[in-house]
């Protein structure tokens, strides 16, 4: 049982608490117009907080972040409540004045960015760094990394245009997360990219029609790899394939196509990108899906013939492709 408290004592417990109450007060006053008055107030607000329940419960549960879309700058607006707060502290330190500074920025070079840049190259430093290190796992297959699209034409253009300001920038590239990446972003990412694979003791490139963009050739001297298989549909799926889906390649299964289940086949244009709910779908025959003449996935559902996702290939409807393609190319 609960001990009681006599009221003698109680009238001091009272009297403290009251005591502290009119001193804090008394501090607010002081310092209210001050910067020390907020840092006050957020101590008090944390004891009284703490008191009625645990601090990291509710953090926990308020916490949140939003990436926004890209915009047409390839800019994205991020917006959310951060709780791992202690963290950003300690990089954000590190990107202080002279330090860390954008790629291409001359050493000598005074910084002029401002207090809210260098934060921004804080969380960029540290996603970065994460990525680097190698250790957040695997993702569907694969080492957690950016997956870049483009062609080698695009890449060997941007490589002269970065020399040559005379020489246009192609179009930018797109990563698995369908963003836009410019050019030159991938020329700094790759010059710092270890593409060379030690456990395999090869280099994993896939080799496309110049027209259709069909897979034509796996580039390892070995059976085909799950991670190879995704890296092929990324170049060619970028997402899921079921029309006006728009769910990116990072979020993806790889569908086969006739279904695994049914027989089909690991040949490099057999797997296509579907995401999970649209995969599940497909498996339970509410879709019926297969590969066209040039290498994409038709997706029917019984009511017409089968038509291909453009949602994540923009260009195609400025080509006015057909749909599906035609067996030339369209």
């Amino acid at each position: 049982m609960g001990s009681f408290v006599g009221a003698e004592e109680a009238r001091e417990r009272i009297g403290a608490a009251l005591d502290a109450i009119d001193a804090a007060h008394d501090v607010l006053r002081e310092t209210g117009s001050h910067a020390a008055g907020n840092e006050f107030r957020v101590e008090v607000a944390e004891r009284l907080e703490t008191q009625e329940r645990p601090v990291h419960r509710r953090r926990e549960r308020r916490r949140w972040l939003r990436l926004g879309p890209q915009g047409p700058d390839g800019m994205s607006r991020l917006s959310g409540l951060l709780e791992a707060r202690a963290y950003f502290e300690a990089i954000e330190a590190a990107v202080r004045p002279g330090r860390h500074q954008p790629e291409g920025a001359e050493p000598a070079e005074r910084d002029r960015r401002t207090v809210a840049q260098r934060c921004h190259d804080a969380l960029k430093l540290g996603f970065k760094t994460a990525i680097d290190c190698g250790e957040l796992g695997a993702h569907r297959g694969h080492p957690v990394t950016v997956v870049v699209t483009t062609t080698l034409a695009d890449l060997d253009r941007a490589a002269h245009a970065v020399a040559d300001p005379a020489v246009p920038m192609p179009a930018p590239a797109l990563t698995g997360g369908g963003s836009r990446l410019p050019m030159p972003d991938l020329i700094r990412m790759a010059a710092t990219a270890i593409h060379y694979s030690p456990a395999s003791g090869s280099y994993p490139h896939a080799v496309f029609d110049d027209h259709t963009g069909r897979p034509l050739y796996l580039g390892r001297q070995k059976r085909i790899a799950t991670a190879d298989q995704r890296l092929i549909c990324y170049a060619r799926d970028r997402g899921c394939t079921r029309p006006n889906c728009l769910v990116p390649g990072y979020r993806c299964e790889v569908h086969h196509s006739p279904d695994w289940a049914a027989g089909g086949r690991t040949d490099a244009d057999k797997p296509h990108f579907a995401c999970d709910a649209d995969h599940d779908d497909a498996s339970n025959g509410h879709w019926r899906t297969n590969v066209t003449d040039n290498g994409r996935l038709g997706w029917a559902d019984g009511s017409g013939p089968p038509h291909i996702n453009r949602a994540h290939h923009p260009e195609e409807l400025l080509r006015a492709d057909s749909d599906p393609p035609d067996e030339d190319g369209g």
